[in-house]
């Protein structure tokens, strides 16, 4: 199989609407990693030629930037804290995608996207076609999404391998993220993925 990585940053709150904020309600309500998937979707809408059959939304920290924003927040509103609910955190990405299909939520850290990558692959090879893992790091200020394309196109091939033995042999989200970034040229493998 092949892997296809998009990302972006963005700087959050925005102060204007997004282009598509027609496609989501009250889009001025999504925390900053809903926004960021949505946005990254959209920027890159003309290269993702073919929509998948499954979404792995793998969330980093699970809901802990937005508990903590609704918690320290004098005013806390229920809208905002709904966010921390996995199908709100992937419904602006949906509605901008203007697609409805299953989507799977996944928290493991420290190896929350390396096991959505495993998932997906799996899922792929067995014959549900293109699969994406979308994900959101950083913080809440300048988050970072992630769209991980698994398909027989992609730039980069993707293997499982066995899991590590051991558990200091096992790469982290960190490793996989910092390899994918800056588009290193030896192979990545951990977390029974290899990657080149």
């Amino acid at each position: 199989m092949r892997l296809t990585h998009f990302s972006y940053q963005v700087d959050f709150p925005t102060g204007f609407p997004p282009d598509w904020a027609n496609y989501v309600d009250r889009w001025y309500q999504l925390d900053a990693p809903a926004f960021a998937l949505a946005e990254l979707f959209w920027l890159n809408r003309k290269s993702l030629m073919k929509f998948p059959e499954w979404i792995f939304l793998c969330s980093p920290g699970a809901s802990n930037i937005t508990d903590a924003e609704f918690a320290r927040n004098p005013q806390p509103s229920p809208a905002k804290f709904v966010h921390t609910l996995p199908n709100i955190r992937s419904a602006a990405l949906l509605q901008v995608m203007q697609w409805a299909g299953p989507v799977l939520c996944l928290q493991n850290d420290p190896n929350t996207i390396l096991t959505g990558l495993r998932e997906a692959l799996t899922l792929s090879e067995n014959g549900a076609g293109t699969v994406w893992v979308a994900s959101v790091t950083g913080g809440a200020r300048e988050p970072t999404a992630h769209l991980f394309v698994i398909d027989e196109t992609g730039k980069l091939k993707i293997e499982k391998t066995a899991l590590p033995v051991m558990a200091n042999d096992m790469a982290h989200d960190n490793d996989w993220l910092s390899w994918i970034l800056n588009k290193k040229s030896e192979p990545f493998r951990g977390s029974g993925l290899w990657i080149e």
